[in-house]
């Protein structure tokens, strides 16, 4: 009577575990997998560091180490966005624009990857810095140690708090936007 009972437990889970297995194939064909360009890896100093660099055929190259993962289009622009390496998230992003006929080679550096642009240089003669601030552009200058913007003709000091760029000027509301 045991070894039929047994034989009965055998023959169930055999069946359970067919029907388990069963159930994550998929019986329909597979759609055709995309093909990635062809690439290459290759090693680079860098900082005294050794790293290693993708090279893909369609001029995009890419590298990644604990605290950055670096994209390079080969037309002038990247992105590098660094990485804090104890929360594993993004903690800034870096853009490098192009010059076009319209504007000059600039980046743009959000500060702490929130995707909202913090800083921008303008990377022509001028070097000129500048801020987002309340959702437009404008031109930094610093004065002693201390960053201000002009903002219909009137100079107003302002200051990143980690967050965005706030007003720190002395008639201002102590930038609470």
């Amino acid at each position: 009577m045991k070894i039929k009972h047994l034989g009965h437990l055998y023959l169930n889970g055999c069946a359970a575990l067919a029907i388990f297995f069963s159930a994550g194939c998929d019986q329909r064909a597979k759609s055709p997998v995309a093909k990635l360009p062809h690439f290459s890896i290759r090693n680079e100093f860098a900082g005294g560091e050794l790293r290693q660099v993708i090279d893909i055929t369609n001029g995009v190259s890419h590298y990644f180490d604990p605290t950055n993962v670096v994209v390079w289009f080969g037309n002038g622009a990247d992105i590098v966005v660094g990485i804090d390496p104890k929360l594993l998230k993004p903690s800034s992003i870096l853009f490098e624009i192009p010059a076009s006929s319209k504007q000059p080679r600039q980046s743009v550096l959000d500060i702490n990857a929130d995707g909202i642009p913090d800083v921008r240089e303008i990377k022509d003669e001028s070097g000129t810095q500048q801020v987002f601030y309340r959702g437009q552009w404008y031109t930094k200058e610093v004065h002693g140690s201390h960053p201000f913007i002009t903002i219909d003709g009137k100079k107003q000091r302002v200051h990143f708090d980690g967050q965005q760029w706030i007003d720190v000027s002395a008639n201002s509301d102590k930038g609470d936007d």
